[in-house]
């Protein structure tokens, strides 16, 4: 008989690899087990591969575990696997791995061990060595015909009001600097019908949004749908983008999605829609690639806002298994998948990350009399992500973020940084202006003879303004105060009238520019990185460039994003600047507004919670 050990999570190989997968759950001596069929990577050409053979009578979940005895590299070094473990041991007759090294002895990993081979006849190990060249060379004749690989797939959903195609068409006429006035007659034309003007002016819609992080992350995400694979591949990337809620590409927004998050663009549909999309992606990809074979599928998830929460709702149903939307659209065809691909999570199917910017879910059921954006009802939206979801889950949080209507839903991991809900998640245009009712709007009743600015109503307004309006009058910004009075009416029984109503708007009138957005996408696409989501370099183009002043402040962020410090530290130079210049007032008394802008109704979706604390639900 002969002594083996069991495979662990890292343990190394014998050309200097090391182990990359492991079941997560079955765990020995604190570590979790390999099976056969686990990644490993080669210490020679540091490609990953998958161990080949397992023992033959120890499974989980069918599949055999991997031991020293059992199982080899599947690199071309054909390299043993090293355990770390010695205080559990197996016992087999024969050896298969003998192929790639010769049997497996403790001795040759820690002095003083007793356990070996035991020598088996010469006869004997002739013929099991003939049996396993035979069967390599039926293995590498059934490689030759069919090329096993690990899909990567990327699923991206955009926030509310973030169209990548509609930034896109209009991305001339919001940039930087417009200068539209000196541009030709026809380019003030095109930009015109999509609302915007010469005076810098920008429609409130999908049209005026720029492109949002998600889609930019989806565009650095690799994809392979349209090309040929190396030979030796053993991964392939596919991505699919959605578009966001409420929004419809190449046309007008769809209103009550963006209000309520429900109907044919909103958060659900979303999510059923992203089943077509993938199998449309998958299919192309075959088509190029007829000999590719599917064995495992590893899934990355990305989102923000409403996205956010329909990434959390695809999330928790691919968690379903065979049950899933996505198992049920994808054809069960054994030249896509691997004979004994069963849509089992965390086997079949890795959700590897999550990636979120500032959940959002926001859905309002009229029908059920629920009218509130910022309740925790959320129209049977499943966003829990429990601990082991996928192996990161990651949301980046806005921490000036105060409207009533934008309540937060946390993970268990949530970076909290500087900006409001599109600082984060993207979708600001490069420069904008600012025009906001900053305070509650206030009337109050008084005697003629009393000045407006010492009527209640002026006292309240300045009252109501918010902690991030008062550090930027601290630094020197002005603020207006537009007072109004009218006499009461005359009338037969008040002939002199003796009071006025006294009127106060509180009005803020700046400039901010997008950039700090672009921090947050070199933050989430690092993070996705260190846990091998294909994201490809950020393009050297001045629509992605950080400005000069702000890239000192980028690396203190990054710092503290990437766990390299426990808190943030900004200076009190750098927190001014980021508010001056590139943290937006989202919360704000404006009315909502028509494409003509002319006011409906008295409805103040921006408006902020009474004592500007956000509104933050938990991990459910």
């Amino acid at each position: 008989m002969a002594t083996g050990y069991y495979i662990r999570l890292y343990d190394k190989t014998s050309c200097g690899g090391f182990v990359l997968e492991a079941t997560s759950g079955m765990g020995l001596h604190g570590i979790d087990q390999s099976r056969e069929g686990d990644a490993v990577r080669c210490g020679v050409d540091g490609k990953t591969y998958r161990i080949r053979g397992g023992i033959s009578h120890m499974t989980s979940d069918g599949i055999r575990l991997a031991g020293t005895l059992d199982s080899v590299s599947g690199c071309p070094c054909k390299a043993r696997l090293e355990p770390s473990l010695f205080c559990a041991t197996y016992e087999n007759e024969d050896s298969p791995a003998a192929f790639a090294a010769r049997p497996f002895s403790a001795a040759g990993y820690r002095q003083g061990a007793t356990a070996a081979a035991t020598p088996k006849p010469l006869n004997a190990s002739l013929t099991a060595d003939a049996r396993m060249e035979q069967d390599l060379e039926e293995e590498e004749e059934e490689v030759e015909q069919e090329q096993l690989i690990t899909l990567r797939l990327g699923v991206f959903f955009d926030g509310t009001g973030n169209n990548q195609a509609n930034s896109e068409t209009v991305a001339g006429c919001m940039a930087s600097d417009v200068g539209l006035e000196n541009e030709a007659e026809d380019i003030q034309k095109f930009c015109a019908e999509f609302g915007y003007g010469i005076d810098g002016s920008a429609p409130d819609n999908s049209f005026g949004n720029d492109t949002s992080n998600v889609a930019r992350l989806y565009d650095l995400y690799k994809d392979h749908s349209d090309v040929s694979i190396n030979p030796d591949a053993e991964e392939a990337a596919l991505k699919v983008y959605l578009e966001g809620i409420g929004t419809v590409s190449g046309g007008e927004d769809d209103l009550w999605g963006q209000a309520t998050g429900r109907g044919k663009n909103g958060v659900v549909a979303r999510v059923e829609q992203s089943s077509a999309l993938i199998v449309e992606r998958l299919l192309r990809l075959k088509k190029i690639n007829p000999i590719v074979i599917i064995r495992r599928l590893e899934i990355d998830v990305f989102g923000f806002s409403r996205g956010a929460a329909a990434a959390r709702h695809f999330a928790n149903d691919v968690r379903k298994g065979a049950e899933s939307l996505l198992a049920k659209a994808l054809p069960t065809s054994d030249s896509i998948f691997v004979e004994g691909f069963g849509w089992r999570v965390q086997h079949d199917v890795h959700l590897n990350f999550i990636g979120l910017f500032d959940t959002v879910p926001a859905i309002v059921t009229p029908f059920m009399l629920d009218f509130s954006p910022g309740n925790d009802r959320n129209g049977g939206l499943n966003l829990g992500l429990p601990t082991g979801a996928a192996r990161k889950v990651v949301q980046l949080v806005a921490r000036d973020e105060h409207r009533l209507n934008f309540a937060l839903i946390r993970t268990e991991n949530d970076i909290v940084l500087p900006g409001s809900h599109s600082d984060i998640g993207g979708g600001y245009r490069p420069h904008m202006r600012e025009r906001l009712l900053v305070a509650k709007p206030a009337s109050s009743q008084e005697r003629k003879t009393t000045r407006n600015q010492q009527s209640l109503a002026y006292s309240q307004s300045i009252q109501s303004v918010g902690p991030l309006v008062r550090r930027l009058i601290d630094q020197g910004l002005e603020v207006e105060i537009h007072c109004r009075s009218e006499d009461e009416e005359r009338t037969r029984e008040n002939q002199i009238p003796l009071y006025k109503q006294v009127h106060v708007l509180t009005t803020l009138d700046r400039e901010v520019d997008g950039d700090l957005s672009k921090i947050y996408l070199r933050v989430m696409r690092e993070l996705g990185l260190r846990y091998s989501v294909p994201f490809k370099d950020i393009p050297q183009i001045a629509s992605l460039a950080l400005p000069s002043e702000l890239e000192p402040i980028a690396e203190k962020l990054k710092a503290y994003a990437f766990g390299h410090v426990a808190a943030l530290s900004l200076s009190t130079d750098e927190e001014a600047l980021l508010l001056r210049r590139y943290i937006h007032l989202s919360a704000s008394w404006n009315a909502v507004k028509e494409r003509n802008r002319t006011s409906i109704t008295p409805m103040f979706i921006n408006r902020p919670t009474d004592d500007y604390q956000r509104i933050i639900h938990g991990n459910r």
